[in-house]
């Protein structure tokens, strides 16, 4: 349909469906505009989420090596928001059987496997148990659940799994994968297995293998199991006022600064300042407490090292203490475990 105008030139009359086009066309800039935010949006988003994960991944007191693993699992796990992995336990299991699966397929050497197991054992226990105090085993069946088992099948192969019972016969553990792979461990004997517990120390035991069922693997309970090195104890948490001075070549004037102590074993400590230091320099960390006055030369940890809205946390190693300085603090870290 046409509509004469003053002009004399006939108007035609638009349709329903060139009004539609036009409102379309219209749309289009503006659809893409939307997109492009919601774009922008998620990607800050994503940014913050990967940045909270790191934060809480350096305050656990991960490696930089540690924290590349992590990132291996998330990877595995396909989320968009890492953060979930910290709260499931499950989900860490889950990644960790696919990624031990790569490694294998990599053929890589027995000690690179058993240092990548040992290091998912501090992971773990790290991420979903900080503040579990361990009592050094007696025997396998001392072992608690959740705790992550490791040891080498055919052809060097690294497999883990986590305890889950045990009884008078048998330590059950439940592997972290495809147990079908490991149908020809039955056939074994013996076999090493490894338990590295953070905080504790590295154990050993050899048994034989008494089958599989249901994703569970059956392993004879043996007469003994060795204990290892002792490694690390595991922190505590505190408020302690505390001063730091640097004791740097040059340092003609030590500079006392005023930092808190929030995490403290028998050999490290974490501090939070406002200044940033100089990983370069020794310094004196100095606090009192139980009535005796600490003065300890220390060391800065550099991957330790976390920034928090221009306040710093740094780890710091103790390099020499006096014996009565040690029982002191032996003893407090007792009281307050």
């Amino acid at each position: 349909m046409e509509i004469p105008t003053v002009l004399g030139i006939q108007w035609r009359m638009a349709t329903a469906s060139d009004i539609l086009t036009l409102t379309g066309i219209l749309l289009i800039p503006l659809m893409i505009l939307i997109i492009i935010r919601l774009y922008n949006r998620h990607k800050r988003h994503a940014i913050h989420d990967s940045q909270l994960f790191l934060f809480r991944l350096k305050r656990l007191g991960l490696s930089n090596f540690q924290i590349k693993i992590v990132n291996n699992l998330v990877s595995i796990i396909g989320f968009t928001n890492p953060n979930p992995l910290l709260e499931k336990a499950e989900l860490f299991e889950s990644a960790t059987g696919k990624f031990l699966a790569h490694v294998r397929r990599r053929g890589e050497s027995e000690d690179s496997l058993t240092m990548i197991c040992k290091d998912i054992s501090i992971i773990y226990d790290k991420l979903y148990h900080p503040s579990r105090i361990k009592m050094p085993l007696r025997s396998v069946q001392d072992i608690i659940e959740d705790q992550l088992i490791y040891f080498m099948g055919n052809g060097n192969k690294v497999y883990m799994g986590r305890a889950t019972s045990s009884n008078n016969k048998y330590l059950y553990i439940k592997i972290l994968g495809n147990i079908a792979e490991m149908k020809p461990l039955s056939n074994m004997n013996p076999v090493k297995f490894h338990i590295f517990r953070p905080g504790d120390a590295e154990y050993t035991f050899t048994t034989t293998v008494a089958g599989s069922e249901g994703g569970l693997l059956s392993v004879e309970i043996p007469q003994e199991i060795l204990r290892g090195e002792d490694s690390r104890h595991p922190y505590i948490d505190v408020i302690i006022p505390a001063q730091l001075s640097s004791i740097g070549l040059g340092d003609k004037n030590q500079v006392k600064m005023s930092c808190t102590i929030y995490r403290i074993n028998e050999w490290e400590a974490v501090l939070r300042i406002n200044i940033k230091l100089d990983h370069d320099d020794k310094y004196i960390l100095e606090f009192n407490e139980l009535d005796f006055n600490f003065k300890i030369p220390s060391k800065i940890i550099v991957q330790k090292t976390v920034e928090e809205s221009g306040v710093f946390y740094y780890t710091l190693k103790f390099e020499e203490m006096s014996e009565n300085a040690s029982q002191v603090l032996k003893k407090y870290m007792y009281e307050h475990l």
